[in-house]
């Protein structure tokens, strides 16, 4: 392992960011270190050189790279429901609209303690019914009948056992 001048870095890294615009500094430190595996470089140091050149990225390019327009939209688009009343399920918080590119969320009226429910949903299930459960068993169990039964409503006699 041998450390690179300065130069050889800098040359090093002003080609990984060429080719590679969006990577940001930890993925843009281990792509040079597999491309030249006898250099010992520190992830500091590459972040160093990065800044002193301008190659770093600052969000807002990171941004607009990695969220792409589809057609006019920038944003995904968001709304409040119109007649929900929050105010039947809890007292507590209210939803509100912060623009196109946060969306929607909900605020709290009031302080909430930790741990505090603001508010309780019931749970739901999807069981099939019992007839249907029946008539599966059946399909899946041919040993009790010896019949199998399609979902056609065909029988075919069942010679093996599950």
């Amino acid at each position: 392992m041998q450390n690179p001048s300065e130069q050889d870095l800098v040359t090093a890294l002003v080609a990984l960011r060429s080719l590679n615009p969006v990577l940001g500094i930890p993925k843009l430190h281990a792509l040079l270190l597999s491309e030249h595996s006898d250099w010992a470089v520190s992830e500091k140091r590459t972040r160093k050189v990065l800044q002193n050149q301008g190659l770093v990225l600052n969000s807002a390019t990171k941004q607009n790279e990695k969220w792409q327009p589809i057609g006019e939209r920038l944003f995904p688009e968001s709304k409040v429901v119109e007649g929900l009343d929050v105010g039947k399920w809890t007292k507590k918080v209210e939803v509100r609209y912060f623009g196109r590119s946060k969306g929607k969320g909900l605020v709290a009226k009031e302080a909430i303690a930790a741990g505090e429910a603001v508010w309780k949903e019931d749970p739901f299930i999807l069981a099939p019914e019992w007839y249907d459960y029946h008539d599966v068993l059946s399909r899946f169990h041919p040993e009790k009948n010896n019949i199998l039964r399609s979902s056609t409503g065909q029988s075919m006699i069942c010679k093996f056992r599950l």
